[in-house]
């Protein structure tokens, strides 16, 4: 894998995967674009920059490919056990996340 994949600073809140959601057709769920850029947001903010390349790179989020584990690992020049713990940990964040979330608007329905 090479070194010259672009990836976007946290600050800058641009992400690849804009470009593969776009809309073209009306037909598409509008709600479903919406959870993509929540779950964008969430990574994009709740997540260690680390954790971030590697959801991204697991995922296909920057250029669309998605990367392994061990690609991962030799990318970012760390142990492939590394790359699972902060997967998982990365993962697990996300998970609460949609939970809160979840639970947040659930409960403003009832009000």
């Amino acid at each position: 894998m090479s070194k010259d994949i672009q990836f976007f600073s946290i600050g800058e809140k641009i992400w690849e995967i804009d470009k593969l959601y776009q809309v073209e057709d009306p037909l598409i769920d509008i709600s479903r674009q919406d959870e993509y850029r929540h779950l964008r947001n969430l990574i994009n903010t709740k997540l260690l920059p680390k954790e971030m390349e590697i959801i991204c790179m697991s995922y296909g989020f920057y250029d669309g490919k998605i990367y392994t584990n061990q690609e991962i690992a030799r990318y970012l020049n760390i142990q492939e056990q590394v790359v699972n713990i902060l997967k998982k940990q990365a993962l697990l964040k996300i998970k609460h996340m949609l939970e809160i979330d979840n639970s947040y608007n659930k409960q403003k329905k009832f009000k």
